[in-house]
């Protein structure tokens, strides 16, 4: 029985329960089908989205491509219809349940094929073994009867109940035995398999029946089933699938989207998801003490309710009446899919609870209970039009663990435990506070909160209080982001949606809140939902009226919330665009949409006759004369299409960046001017009593309208501050032209430029201080970039005080006062942070061009700086390079190529010349004539007294031979100046030959694209001569580094000094390039006394060791290394130890800390004559400096005695320990330590003549 035939009217209800495929498709199935839409496949099922979906499917199933094939079908009519033709001759028949779905629903269709349906009384809407058999023997009269040959069922069933598998097995083997065939109906075989109670999978299908199709329309595709047939049934199929219409050239669509349903688990989780809905409906229902006439299992739940109920119901929510019953009951089918949504779930259960506790107080419809039911009826006729027609639901939510957790896409509703004073009140706090959005009708809104909080969207909710809850202290509310957050989630999950006015609304309100969060991405993209979701809704609205208009009268108060929501979007539009280059995307003078009625007329529910249109805001018009602040949402759309326009202007066309002639109607100058009389006729068409400063601000407070009656105003000054500073700063740049020539344009002089600029800003910061003083604040974020602007100005007064009215004293206290506004709306709306920091920013550098200008007298030099902050209409972005940009695309054409063919070749011969200058130039510089002959400084330490000697000589004898092969000299490099002047010149030439090359192409090709050569030659020529300096950048910056010469290893060097007789040890050995000819080289040399004395000619071998390297310029430090007299002895166990000083001895005896032994003795020597005197005991190594009064004594004999200065401590050691004593003590005495290995392996044993040394300098 169609539901129409108990309610009260046949107007859509708000949300379907009816059915499950109601809903569109998946988002992520819509992705895949829009990101695979240009792939080109092959068809009819053979592409390869069709294979792939196959394997998946087979891997559910556990089966091979031997066992089963697998078709797609577009719907459940032609799968039930093919798969019976396949398997049946014309005169077997189908044998199933009397509720099956083939028996009543499918139009005749399996008739229509030329087979009987046998009808076989179902229990639970299942087949059962026994009834099969006794229906299977009661038609065996051959031939007189259809010989039954398949047994048809559903799962789940058109009940909702699913067979278990030892029912389904049961079933099975009685089919095989009678030889019957068993089809499976999968339209909703997800929800079935995905049932709490079902023990059966995909492979028990394979394995207990003979054909069964697998449902995607029903589990979150646009349309699509997969019959899956054994192999010994397949031969054939296709061609019942050709003959019946149902092997579509394009089914790669639907093999895309199980693809998507059969990758993951998704087509599992919306089946549950679907489940887990019905569960929470049917608990409700049982709660309430309703009986189900069939045991809730899958998403379909059978309540018996009374008829009083269900017509009430009917007038919120849309279901299926099963079953009319007499006793005044009637049994309905509730249907839940994979995307209902759990919000709606709760408010349908809401509904039945107090309509069930009402209908148990009143067994009979009293009079009065007719006149709420009348009611009810009356405002859902009001909603026809800002109410969806259809109830598309939200996208599918995951299964839930339990029927009773929330989805987990949808977050806990932050609004649901919230009194209905705290929406109200932050309803009141909307009006006030966001004026430009005056939308809602608050007497019914107000009325609905009151009466019935639930039946007002949490979304709508949400979305308001993100924007309300920071003017709301004294509520316990959670943070604004909460509930935006709430909001988000909600909206993108209802983003497919049939639109409605409420998410039309929502969207508004949280496209406010992302802009003053500093998101203006996100505010954008929010508007534009918004705004095309009401132009739907007033398209629709439009269609009523025209086909029935006296319906339309009724609506009017909702028609009137259409219209306003829609300004409203056109006037977010335009404040989105302040401050950006974003384009605004609406035009006033196109529009065909009515403007808002009075508020009067609203709020009243009155009929506006005639009403007001966009074109009728004319001077023209008597319709727009004296509006007053009732009008006030008309006048400020108004004001802001003029002000988005003006603001697009300052922005593209300042300083005159486009030379046009006067006459022409596109130039800066009559788009300026006529920018300006639009903005005087809208001042004109206002009444007196809506004008600043004429009408103050407290008047418009006391009746309410304060805020509204600042952003008109607000508009309007903003609007003159942008079309005079432009027309100001830019006469006193040097490149001013038509547009900025002040005579020229509108009789405007320079000094009524600065004082409408100086006056304007005065004005935005009287009247908001006004309004705060009234108790009446505006802080949002079109107020804060008013502030923003009127700071800068401020700024600009304070730089020319005479002109600023007031004087400076004045300038200084406004601007104080803005600077303090905008810290105040930085900790309301985060956008505000980043106008704060760049008032501060320019505050700092007008304070400081001011004290640079104090002799600066008044006139136009004063306000010379302007011009570098004048960008504050430009917050996001750089101005478009329209002109750049086309030039970029454009291709420059060469009119005579034979010319440019000419200069080319001139160009390339003059660089040849230049390089063989350079190169004879290059080679008879790298043929000077070698020298053998090197410079070798000599720099000898014989003690701290730094007595060096240094000097030259020329090495003229042979290498001598080391353990290693001699390296050969590198070879001699080129003057890296001349190569780059080389290159220089090559660039030259291989720009002229690419000349060349580009005037040849262009001369003799004739194809259109030719004269693209000319920039593609010119990328290659760059790309060479990158690569051709790339060496000279490497070999530069390896001297720069004053890194080794190539070829050089600094340790082979190192190991050929070390192997010469009398060299100790190397160290601080440095290699470097000086240029790319010469090398240098620096090293220290420890050598013995065999060596010092003769260290000039072993200078001259050490020279030819470098010289074999290539290596010409060396300094060379000596350090004289004694060896130990054989009086001293070295520690071990309580054995003294001595110190080795280089130029002399100093013997001490030293205690070992871990030792007994006795007081240490010192001996001295001056000149040749050694003495001792006896020492206190010194205790550890630390404590030699404190004791050392001693002559450190040179080697040599000739050479006196000098007092206090030492090099070179040396320590002969023996163990780990003895090192780490003498380490600290270095450390202690910031003494150099260096360490010397002779040999010693700290074992005792000494594996060369001398021990290991420390040596401390």
């Amino acid at each position: 029985m169609p539901a129409s035939d108990i309610s009260d009217t046949e107007l859509p209800p708000r949300y379907n329960f009816i059915d499950d495929y109601s809903e569109g498709a998946h988002p992520q199935i819509l992705e895949s089908l829009l990101l695979t839409n240009s792939a080109q496949q092959s068809s009819y099922g053979t592409d390869e989205f069709s294979n792939e979906a196959r394997r998946l499917i087979r891997e559910k199933l556990n089966a091979s491509e031997d066992e089963v094939a697998i078709h797609f079908v577009p719907s459940g009519t032609s799968a039930n219809l093919i798969s019976i033709a396949s398997c049946l001759r014309p005169y077997e028949a189908v044998m199933a349940v009397e509720s099956g779905h083939i028996v009543t629903k499918e139009a005749g269709a399996i008739e229509a094929t030329g087979h009987k349906m046998i009808l076989v009384p179902g229990v639970n809407g299942k087949m059962t073994p026994e009834n099969l058999e006794r229906v299977f023997q009661q038609n065996q009269f051959f031939p007189h009867m259809a010989k039954p040959r398949l047994v048809y069922i559903s799962n789940a069933t058109e009940l909702g109940t699913i067979y278990t598998k030892a029912e389904l097995s049961a079933l099975s083997a009685v089919c095989k035995r009678l030889r019957l065939l068993i089809l499976v109906d999968g339209a909703r075989l997800g929800v079935a398999l995905s049932a709490k109670n079902n023990d059966l999978t995909l492979r028990d299908m394979v394995d207990l029946t003979d054909i069964f199709w697998i449902g995607g329309t029903k589990m979150g595709a646009l349309l699509g089933e997969a019959i899956v047939v054994k192999q010994h049934l397949a031969e054939g199929f296709v061609f019942h699938l050709k003959q019946h219409g149902a092997l579509l050239a394009k089914s790669r669509v639907m093999g895309i989207q199980f693809v998507e349903l059969f990758r993951t688990h998704l087509f599992f989780d919306l089946a549950t998801h679907a489940n887990n809905m019905a569960a929470k409906i049917s608990a409700n229902f049982e709660k309430l003490g309703y009986s189900l006439a069939e045991q809730t299992e899958t998403n379909q739940v059978f309540p018996i309710l009374p008829d009083r109920v269900v017509r009430r119901l009917q007038d919120r929510f849309g279901f299926y009446i099963w079953e009319k019953r007499d006793d005044g009951h009637a049994v309905v089918r509730i249907v839940t899919s994979w995307a209902t949504d759990s919000l709606q779930v709760d408010k349908f259960n809401s509904w039945v609870q107090q309509w069930t506790e009402l209908d148990l107080t009143d067994t009979y419809s009293s009079p009065s209970r007719k006149s709420k039911r009348t009611a009810l009826k009356s405002r859902r006729q009001r909603r026809v039009i800002s109410e969806p027609t259809t109830a598309l639901n939200s996208p599918p939510l995951p299964p839930e663990p339990q029927p009773d957790h929330p989805s987990p896409w949808c977050a806990e509703n932050p609004v649901e435990a919230l009194p209905s004073s705290t929406v109200i009140a932050a309803c009141e706090t909307y009006r006030k506070k966001f004026p430009v959005a005056n939308f809602l009708h608050y007497p019914s809104l107000i009325a609905e909160l009151s009466s019935n909080p639930a039946s007002v969207d949490p979304v709508f909710v949400a979305a308001l209080l993100s924007l309300c809850v920071r003017f709301m202290p004294d509520h316990p509310l959670e943070a604004a982001e909460t509930y935006a957050e709430y909001a988000r989630k909600q909206l993108a999950h209802r983003a497919f949606d049939a639109p409605s006015l409420y998410l039309a609304q929502s969207l508004v309100m949280i496209t406010f809140y992302e802009w003053g969060s500093g998101r203006p991405y996100k505010a954008w993209m929010y508007s534009g939902m918004a705004t095309y979701m009401i132009q739907s809704l007033l398209k629709t609205a439009d269609d009523s009226m025209e086909h029935n208009p006296q319906d339309f009268q009724a609506s009017q108060t909702q028609y009137e919330q259409l219209v306003r929501t829609y300004w409203c979007c056109f006037a977010q539009d335009c404040e989105l665009s302040s401050g950006a280059r974003q384009h605004f995307a609406l035009s006033f003078r196109q529009i065909s949409v009515p403007l808002p009625t009075s508020d009067q007329d609203f709020n009243f529910g009155r009929l506006s006759s005639p009403r007001l249109m966009p074109s009728d805001m004319s001077k023209h018009s008597p319709l727009s004369r004296n509006l007053t602040i009732d009008y006030g949402l008309t006048i400020v759309t108004r004001g802001f299409d003029i002000f988005v326009r003006i603001l697009r202007f300052a922005n593209e066309s300042r300083r005159g960046r486009t030379l046009t002639f006067p006459q022409d109607p596109s130039s800066p100058r009559v788009v300026w001017q006529r920018l300006k009389e639009e903005l005087d006729e809208w001042r004109f068409l206002q009444d007196v009593t809506v004008r600043y400063p004429a009408t103050s601000a407290q008047a418009h407070v006391a009746l309410g309208y304060g805020e509204l009656f600042a952003y008109i105003n607000l508009v309007y000054f903003m609007s003159i501050l942008f079309l005079f500073r432009d027309q100001f700063l830019s006469s006193l740049k040097p490149h001013a032209d038509l547009l900025h020539d002040l005579q020229g344009l509108s009789n405007v002089d320079e000094s009524q430029a600065i004082r409408q600029l100086f006056e304007a800003a005065q004005n935005i910061g009287g009247i908001l201080s006004a309004l705060e003083v009234s108790g009446a604040p505006v802080i949002t974020p079109y107020s804060g970039f008013s502030i923003f602007v009127a700071a800068h100005i401020n700024m600009y007064g304070t730089v020319c005080p005479q002109r600023y009215p007031g004087g400076i004293e004045r300038a200084e206290e406004e601007k104080k006062a803005n600077l303090l506004y905008l810290e105040r709306l930085s900790k309301y709306w985060p956008v505000g942070q980043n106008w704060w920091r760049t008032v501060q920013e320019a505050n700092r550098f007008y304070e400081i061009a001011r004290n640079n200008q104090l002799h600066v007298r008044d006139g136009a030099g004063h306000l010379t700086i302007a011009g570098t902050l004048d960008e504050y209409g430009d917050i996001r972005s750089v101005r478009p390079r329209q002109e750049e940009s086309k030039h970029i695309l454009e291709r420059e054409r060469i009119e005579n190529p034979k010319l440019v063919l000419i200069i080319g070749c001139v160009g390339l011969a003059l660089n040849l010349i230049s390089g063989l200058f350079l190169h004879e130039h290059d080679h008879g510089e790298s043929n000077t004539p070698d020298s053998s002959d090197d410079d070798l400084e000599v720099s000898m330490s014989l003690s701290r007294l730094e007595r060096r000697s240094s000097f030259s000589t020329r090495v003229v004898r042979p290498h001598v031979e080391h353990r290693h092969n001699v390296k050969s000299q590198a070879k001699k490099g080129h003057d890296l100046g001349m190569m780059g002047v080389f290159i220089h010149v090559l660039g030259d030439a291989a720009n002229n030959l690419g000349v060349i090359i580009a005037a040849l192409v262009i001369w003799k090709a004739n194809y259109e694209g030719r004269y693209y050569a000319d920039p593609a030659v010119s990328m290659a020529i760059a790309i060479v001569i990158l690569l051709s300096s790339l060496p000279l950048v490497r070999k530069t910056g390896a001297i720069l580094l004053q890194s080794a010469p190539l070829g050089v290893d600094p340790e082979d060097v190192k190991h050929d000094l070390e192997a010469i007789p009398g060299v100790e040890s190397v160290h601080e050995l440095h290699i470097w390039q000086l240029n790319q000819e010469k090398a240098l080289a620096s090293v220290h040399l420890a050598v013995s006394d065999e060596l010092i004395a003769d260290f000039m000619e072993k200078a001259k071998i050490i020279n030819e060791c470098f010289h074999a390297y290539g290596i010409h310029s060396t300094t060379l430090q000596p350090e004289h290394v004694r060896p130990i007299p054989s009086e001293s002895r070295s520690i071990q166990g309580q054995e003294t130890a001595e110190l080795v000083v280089e130029g002399g001895v100093k013997k001490r005896h030293v205690v070992d800390p871990n030792s007994g032994s006795p007081p240490a003795r010192k001996s001295r020597r001056n000149g040749q004559t050694p003495s001792g005197a006896p020492l206190s005991p010194v205790e550890n190594w630390a404590a030699w400096p404190e004791l050392n009064e001693s002559c450190y004594i040179e080697t040599a004999a000739y050479m006196p005695c000098q007092q206090g200065r030492i090099s070179l401590y040396s320590a002969v050691v023996q163990n780990a320990r003895h090192i780490q004593e003498a380490v600290r003590f270095a450390k202690q005495h910031n003494i150099r330590l260096a360490i010397k290995n002779s040999g010693h392996d700290f074992h005792g044993r000494s594996a060369a003549p001398n021990p290991l040394q420390i040596l401390t300098n």
